[in-house]
């Protein structure tokens, strides 16, 4: 048994990968995408709620396209360490302290997302707020003050 240091472990992989070859990140947002989808169909044959449908629907959606993003990226190699990348690169991305705006893009997200069982009353406000968040966050985020 030897003892391994914590340089050894900047060397190691960002991700785990398991027996049939997926790395655990993925194996856990394609089953979370996958039984939600089950619940989905069972739900809309019982029930005639289009709101918990339509949650349901997003949440797998989204479990879905995060998986598939993890198995593309582990199949083109991975990616690097954030310390190897932040020790080599020159130009990063700078982000402003003490901003109100990712607050703002909150509202704008919980605005959209509970209007799409609520409305457009409601979702349209909330992509309004969500677009002027955005659009003030990256305004911000260009001038380093």
């Amino acid at each position: 048994m030897t003892n391994s240091g914590p340089g050894d472990q900047a060397a190691s992989t960002a991700t785990s990968t398991t027996a049939s070859g997926l790395a655990t990140e993925t194996k856990l947002f394609l089953s979370v995408g996958a039984s939600t989808v089950v619940i989905f169909v069972i739900y809309a044959a019982v029930a005639d709620d289009t709101g918990g449908k339509a949650l349901l629907a997003i949440t797998a959606t989204f479990s879905l396209v995060m998986a598939g993003y993890l198995f593309f990226r582990d199949r083109r190699g991975g990616v690097e360490l954030e310390a190897e990348t932040a020790a080599t690169d020159v130009d990063q991305v700078w982000f402003p302290e003490g901003s109100l705006w990712p607050i703002t893009i909150a509202g704008g997200v919980a605005g959209v997302v509970a209007g799409l069982a609520l409305g457009p009353w409601i979702w349209l406000p909330g992509g309004l707020l969500l677009a002027r968040g955005l659009w003030g966050f990256l305004m911000q985020s260009r001038h380093r003050d």
